[in-house]
């Protein structure tokens, strides 16, 4: 019997954590069309994907997670804020 392992990670880029990652579901702001990937003005949408406690906190916190991709394979990232 082959037992398959699998380890969940977080989504969001320059992360990759495996603690305490969870799946959910929350509104981001995609930056490319779904079907065909090409950049266009940002939007709203609910994306399903892995994220980490330290991620999600940082969402909670006001950062908005955007996405890029197309086709179900999409980059997660936050966005730098500006320093004003």
């Amino acid at each position: 019997m082959i037992t398959k392992i699998e380890v969940m990670k977080c989504d969001i880029r320059d992360c990759n954590s495996e603690d305490n990652v969870k799946t959910i579901s929350m509104q981001v702001i995609f930056v490319t069309e779904q079907n065909e990937g090409r950049g266009c003005k940002p939007y709203f949408q609910n994306a399903k994907f892995e994220m980490c406690q330290k991620c999600l906190e940082k969402a909670l916190e006001g950062n908005a997670v955007y996405a890029a991709g197309a086709q179900g394979y999409n980059e997660f990232y936050f966005k730098s804020k500006s320093k004003k």
